[in-house]
């Protein structure tokens, strides 16, 4: 979490690799004691940034689960026949993967 917040700029290091707040970590930790709600929002614009966390995944799983109840199953994607998992990059949602979460969502309760 701390060199997270090192890149984001919140935090730096010194010649110790002791971590200081910077001036722009003054600010959102300001901005966080008002509105925790917006600083979330913040921290999230951020993550995308360094990781390109597909904003829309967030949206979806949060539609799909607004109170932090229960559980979302995220199918992991089957083995093609001698070539290994699929590319992360392959955005393609075969036939193969709707029958496996119907298959699960008709032995339990979905």
């Amino acid at each position: 979490m701390l060199s997270l917040l090192e890149r984001f700029g919140w935090l730096s290091t010194d010649e110790r690799a002791r971590y200081n707040i910077t001036a722009l970590g003054n600010l959102v930790l300001a901005e966080a004691s008002k509105d925790a709600r917006n600083f979330k929002r913040r921290f999230a614009v951020h993550l995308d940034e360094c990781y390109v966390v597909p904003g829309w995944l967030v949206a979806r799983l949060h539609e799909l689960n607004p109170g932090g109840q229960g559980e979302i199953i995220l199918p992991a994607p089957p083995k093609l026949l001698g070539l290994g998992r699929r590319k992360w990059g392959d955005k393609k949602w075969p036939d193969e993967l709707d029958e496996i979460v119907v298959l699960f969502c008709t032995s339990r309760l979905c």
